[in-house]
């Protein structure tokens, strides 16, 4: 339905992605928030409030790029069916080449971009600066 609207001139696709973005991010602050409450101090993470709200904005901003990756790949197929059968590569791809199942060093140098293209991978870097760097600690 929105793919004719857009194609036939009535809604701009730019307003209407920011109009969905600006929507759906109440909703994604609160799952985020519930999601890193939950999950935060189960591996042991440090318990300091500036690396705890970087773990929340570093979940928002996954689940954001996700979403928007997903919205993307229905705008482009056009009917939610086809749109379902897309989204299964781009998943596997993220995750796979996420940098967690498959290290940077072990990815061959022709698959690399897959690494660079994954929010994954770019969350398990900020996670892993975030946790392990001692530039963050007062002792």
């Amino acid at each position: 339905m929105v793919v004719r609207q857009i194609n036939a001139g009535f809604i701009p696709a730019f307003s209407y992605t920011t109009a969905v973005n600006l929507l759906t991010l109440p909703l994604a602050c609160v799952e985020a928030i519930v999601f890193g409450i939950l999950v935060y101090w189960i591996p042991g993470f440090e318990a300091q409030a500036d690396r705890f709200f970087f773990f929340l904005l570093l979940l928002l901003s996954i689940s954001s790029a996700m979403s928007q990756t997903f919205r993307t790949i229905t705008y482009l197929a056009g009917n939610a069916d086809v749109a379902q059968q897309m989204n299964m590569p781009f998943v596997m791809l993220f995750v796979v080449y996420g940098g967690f199942l498959i290290p940077r060093t072990s990815i061959q140098n022709w698959l690399i971009w897959a690494y660079y293209l994954s929010p994954f991978s770019w969350g398990t870097d900020s996670l892993a600066v975030n946790e392990f760097s001692r530039a963050c600690t007062a002792r």
